[in-house]
């Protein structure tokens, strides 16, 4: 697996770079915005693009996103590794069957990709992890339970809307309209509608 990181194409996904140009705007003008003008909410993921931030200040790389997702899918591993080791026949079996699909071509893509997907995943099986263990237990734990629950909240975030003020959205709308070759536009994410 580390070898298909290592000597994959360093590509990454075009919301990566997204992320790190907010972040980018983030630290220059201290508050996020596509124009470096207008607050803007357009961010998918609050916690990523912080992150992003606070890493991106620090070594100022192209490839900030993909060294997080990166290092979280290190991470990943570690855990699965350490969740193998411990359990009985049927959880190991279980766990290595996890760590295949994230070994796997797909898996290795989609949680190396510059974006929070390795991150996902690891608040994902810390907040599986964390309700086993909170099952008839104390207050804390319960209170653990809720906070890595807030934090799976907080690290995706989907807002309505667009990420451009209305005012520059009609223009372009009317940029588009007014061409004089055929313009085609895609308003994403799926199921979202212009």
């Amino acid at each position: 697996a580390g070898q298909r990181v290592r000597e994959g194409p360093p590509l990454m996904l075009d919301d990566a770079l997204i992320h790190l140009r907010l972040a980018e705007l983030l630290l220059e003008h201290g508050f996020v915005t596509t124009d470096g003008q207008a607050v803007s909410f357009g961010t998918s993921s609050p916690l990523f693009l912080l992150l992003t931030a606070a890493l991106h200040a620090a070594i100022a790389s192209d490839f900030t996103t993909k060294i997080i997702s990166v290092i979280a899918y290190g991470g990943l591993i570690a855990m699965l590794l350490v969740l193998v080791r411990r359990g009985s026949a049927l959880e190991r079996a279980s766990w290595a069957a996890l760590a295949v699909l994230i070994l796997s071509p797909m898996g290795i893509r989609w949680l190396t990709d510059g974006m929070e997907t390795s991150l996902s995943a690891i608040v994902a099986l810390g907040l599986g992890l964390a309700a086993i263990r909170a099952r008839g237990r104390d207050a804390v734990s319960a209170l653990w339970l809720a906070l890595l629950g807030a934090v799976a909240v907080v690290l995706q975030l989907d807002s309505p809307g667009a990420v451009v003020p209305d005012d520059r959205l009609d223009e372009l709308v009317r940029t588009v309209e007014d061409a004089d070759v055929p313009v085609t536009v895609w308003v994403g994410p799926a199921g979202a509608q212009a």
